[in-house]
């Protein structure tokens, strides 16, 4: 599946069953400060409404039963799924750099 943003601070990727996307972006924007990362689950097609009654009733019987709901999945096909694991590894070095600076700051 196609790559829908890709640049130095985000990556979104589309689902293989074409209904979701993946973005994964890192909050970077303040360098005192540990980066976060952000990971979200898009869906396309969702209606605006609220749930109905029916809907409601129906979560908090699968709540009820099993203990916990599910979330939906984003299926990614092997290219996308390497090109999420890079932007991830490339990121996670930023953040480990940045907590040895941090760290660094404090001794001072």
């Amino acid at each position: 599946m196609p790559i829908i943003k890709k640049d130095n601070e985000s990556i979104m990727v589309k689902c293989s069953c074409h209904s979701h996307a993946l973005e994964i972006m890192i909050d970077d924007w303040d360098k005192d400060t540990v980066p976060l990362i952000y990971v979200g689950i898009w869906t396309h097609g969702q209606r605006p409404m609220p749930l109905r009654w029916r809907d409601r009733l129906r979560w908090i019987y699968y709540l009820l039963k099993d203990g916990r709901l599910h979330a939906d999945d984003v299926i990614l096909d092997e290219k996308d799924a390497v090109d999420v694991s890079n932007f991830l590894r490339e990121k996670s070095e930023v953040i480990k750099q940045r907590i040895k600076e941090l760290d660094e700051r404090k001794k001072m």
